[in-house]
C-alpha cells in the first residue's frame, strides 16, 4: 500500500493530553505525517493573527511537498479546512468543534484563578474582539503574574520562567481560539470523524478516513 502524506493541525492541551499526529504515526506506519502545531507556534509571540494569515502561512510551507491530505482536530478543523483548500487536497476532521469566545473567556479565567486572581470576567469590554481583546487578555495575565509574584517575593528568575513558559502557552491558546471562533469551517471536500475520546478506535477511524478521502 502506497504511502500517504499527510499534514495534521492539532495541538497538545495544556494538560499534556496525546496528539492526533503522533497516535496516528504510532498504529498506522502506511501514513507520512507531519504535524502543525498553531498554538506552539504562536505561544509567546503576543500577536492576533487571523486563521486566513495562519492558512497561508502553513500552506506555503507545504507548496512543494505533495501532500494528500490534511486532518484536524478538535478546534483545528476549521485551520485544517483552510490549509486544505489551498493545497487542493481533501480534509478530514476528527471530532470537530468549534470554539467560540465565551470558550476563550473561561479559560482566560481558569487562567487567572492559576495566577491566584480575580478572575471575573464582568470588566472586559464587550465590544472587545480579535487583537484588541486577545490584547486585552494577555495585558491581564501579565499584571496578574506581576502581582503574584510581588506577594510572593518571587525570584526573578522564577518570574521570568513563567513568563517564558506558562504565559507564553496561554497566549498562544487564547489567541488560537479567538482566531478559531471567527472561522467556521467549511465542508468542502470535508470528512468527519466523530467522537469524544482520542483512543485508538478513534484514531483508526481517522486513518481509514483519510485513505478513503484520498483513494476512494
Amino acid at each position: 500500500m502506497a504511502e500517504l502524506a499527510v499534514v495534521v493541525v492539532d495541538f497538545r492541551a495544556l494538560s499534556g493530553l496525546k496528539s492526533l499526529a503522533a497516535e496516528l504515526t504510532r498504529l498506522d506506519d502506511g501514513l507520512a505525517v507531519s504535524r502543525v502545531d498553531p498554538v506552539l507556534d504562536l505561544a509567546g509571540t503576543y500577536s492576533y493573527r487571523d486563521h486566513e494569515d495562519l492558512a497561508d502561512q502553513y500552506a506555503t510551507r507545504f507548496a512543494d511537498a505533495e501532500i494528500d491530505c490534511v486532518a484536524g482536530y478538535c478546534s483545528a478543523s476549521a485551520l485544517a479546512s483552510a490549509i486544505a483548500a489551498r493545497l487542493d487536497t481533501p480534509v478530514v476532521a476528527v471530532k470537530p468543534t468549534t470554539p467560540t469566545v465565551d470558550q476563550a473567556l473561561h479559560d482566560f479565567a481558569g487562567f487567572m484563578a492559576k495566577l491566584r486572581a480575580d478572575h471575573s470576567t464582568s470588566t472586559i469590554a464587550p465590544t472587545l474582539t480579535g487583537h484588541e481583546l486577545h490584547a486585552e487578555l494577555n495585558r491581564r495575565l501579565s499584571d496578574a503574574l506581576i502581582s503574584w509574584a510581588e506577594a510572593d517575593a518571587m525570584d526573578l528568575d522564577e518570574v521570568e520562567l513563567l513568563q517564558e513558559e506558562l504565559l507564553a502557552r496561554f497566549d498562544g491558546w487564547l489567541g488560537f481560539l479567538l482566531s478559531a471562533s471567527a472561522t467556521p469551517a467549511t465542508d468542502f471536500r470535508r470528512t468527519v470523524v466523530p467522537g469524544t475520546t482520542l483512543d485508538d478506535d478513534m484514531v483508526a477511524a481517522a486513518a481509514i478516513a483519510i485513505r478513503k478521502a484520498v483513494i476512494g
